[in-house]
């Protein structure tokens, strides 16, 4: 990893990295309630649709500042990838909290 980087490289990772693991954590909470609210079908879709959103999020997100960190693939595709994948999170924030 380290001869592969660019002059930020690091503190790119670590933003990834920080994001995903954020995201992973809300998605096994999102689960666990999905789960416990099997009895509300609005409340399930809710927390289905959110997550659905959340995990496209994290994946263009911290998949293409991976990916530009570690100089793979074309960068016309992964630079915009970037504020998709954020905007997918915002979105799936935004679905749980309003809906």
């Amino acid at each position: 990893l380290q001869h592969r980087q660019k002059p930020n490289g690091v503190e790119n990772w670590k933003t990834a990295v920080a994001y995903q693991l954020f995201h992973a954590t809300a998605l096994l909470a999102l689960s666990a309630l999905s789960a416990s609210t099997s009895s509300q079908k609005y409340s399930l879709q809710k927390f289905e649709r959110s997550g659905k959103f959340m995990t496209v999020g994290s994946l263009l997100f911290s998949g293409s500042i991976y990916g530009l960190t570690l100089d793979m693939g074309p960068r016309k595709l992964l630079g915009p990838t970037t504020p998709i994948g954020g905007l997918f999170m915002i979105a799936g924030w935004f679905m749980l909290g309003i809906m």
